[in-house]
């Protein structure tokens, strides 16, 4: 029970976003964190945990490369955000 109560809270904001990619995402997430438990339920923990590290990059992804849409509430300063990562690099 508190396994799926995890997965609730954990997918259901991704199945509830605004941006189709991260829905896919969630979609694709659900699957997955099914496949698991089905695999094998002892060792859900530790596949858990890969799978959560590959999460997080796809996530990380997302954020460095997401671009709002013109007049969405996206990044709110993207003059300063330019500048700040020219100021980055080498």
């Amino acid at each position: 029970v508190l396994v799926a109560l995890y997965v609730m809270a954990t997918c259901g904001s991704l199945l509830a976003s605004t941006h189709r990619n991260v829905r896919w995402f969630g979609a694709v997430n659900v699957v997955v964190v099914v496949v698991l438990v089905w695999v094998d339920k002892t060792a859900f923990i530790s596949l858990w945990c890969a799978w959560a590290a590959i999460t997080s990059v796809c996530i990380a992804a997302h954020l460095r490369h997401y671009e709002p849409r013109p007049g969405s509430r996206g990044r709110r300063d993207t003059a300063s955000n330019d500048s700040a990562r020219a100021s980055l690099r080498p």
